[in-house]
């Protein structure tokens, strides 16, 4: 067996690899989104009096009723839908870079424009939360939701958080992918 054959057969090892960890990471999401409307009722029970007294935080809220803390949440499920898209979409583009990978040719101008892509539609996610945080905690606070606003707060900047770390490193990877396809085409005129 050649090295050839073999630095392509791990290539195309590590490509399956790569998208089964896709096809888990895309169930994780589904289940997460499908299961976000049951998770977003917990609010509620998470601003009770009992529960804010136990660790010693002391904003004071009225009580929130479900009805209540759906009126404050509405429109979420249009957000919900617009960030399982971008995500889809993003997981779609890996997937692309995956197989080329598997076609063994990891450093190359396309996947330096998929990385760029997915890139821009983490920052999108980065805009989508920047507007959820801004208008959720906006409808809390205003309604004296104190409490409510505080868990937003953390669970919408973590994602965005999450988002924009996402959108650095593809970034940083479309540039380091590019600049090894330059050394490739370099190195192939030479030869």
């Amino acid at each position: 067996m050649s090295k050839k054959t073999e630095a392509q057969r791990k290539q195309y090892r590590l490509s399956i690899g790569l998208q089964i960890i896709v096809v888990v990471i895309a169930a994780f999401l589904g289940v997460l989104a499908f299961t976000a409307r049951w998770m977003r009722r917990a609010v509620p029970y998470m601003t009770s009096d009992e529960l804010w007294k136990q660790r010693g935080v002391q904003i004071a809220q009225k009580v929130l009723t479900e009805e209540r803390w759906n009126e404050l949440m509405k429109g979420h499920f249009v957000f919900t839908a617009i960030t399982s898209i971008l995500c889809l979409a993003i997981l779609i583009r890996f997937l692309m870079v995956c197989r080329q990978i598997g076609a063994d040719n990891s450093f190359s101008e396309a996947n330096a424009r998929g990385f760029r892509t997915m890139s821009r539609l983490s920052l999108a996610g980065v805009g989508l939360y920047a507007v959820k945080l801004v208008l959720y905690i906006s409808r809390c606070v205003s309604a004296d939701y104190g409490r409510a606003a505080v868990i937003l707060a953390f669970v919408y900047g973590s994602m965005l958080a999450i988002f924009l770390i996402f959108a650095f490193l593809c970034r940083s990877l479309s540039k380091l992918v590019y600049n090894a396809y330059e050394v490739k085409l370099e190195n192939e005129l030479t030869i």
